[in-house]
């Protein structure tokens, strides 16, 4: 069970205290594992824009493959980690949970590929906005 808090002064602020202490009273006695995360923010809508309308339109045309079959190729190529078979196919690991900076990180290693090995030079996202304004 996951419940959010807040550290605050050095103390946990739980969002929902008489949730917790109610599913408490139900595991009365038994050990548990505490663990606390950093809720990071996912990526944003700026980024996935960015992504599917330049990442993946420039390469998919250079490529002739359909837009989500280009995002599973760079998926299987720079997410290999979380990579799974799937009906006999390797699924490269999902974005959909990274973080702003993992799928920054992500876009950044597609970018550095495309430029060295088939000379592509993919906009960053600043440089993209300007082109779409022209």
């Amino acid at each position: 069970m996951n419940f959010r808090a807040k550290i605050s002064s050095g103390r946990m602020l739980y969002h929902n205290a008489e949730t917790i202490q109610s599913y408490l009273r139900t595991i009365e006695g038994k050990e548990v594992r505490v663990g606390i995360n950093i809720i990071t923010k996912t990526r944003t809508l700026n980024q996935n824009a960015y992504y599917f309308g330049v990442v993946i339109k420039i390469l998919s045309d250079e490529f002739g493959y359909l837009d989500d079959e280009m995002h599973e190729e760079l998926k299987r190529k720079f997410n290999p980690v979380a990579s799974r078979l799937e009906k006999g196919k390797v699924i490269g690991g999902s974005t959909r949970r990274m973080n702003t900076k993992e799928f920054e990180q992500y876009c950044e290693k597609i970018r550095i590929w495309a430029a060295r090995d088939l000379n592509i030079m993919i906009p960053l996202p600043n440089e993209a906005a300007v082109l779409s304004e022209a």
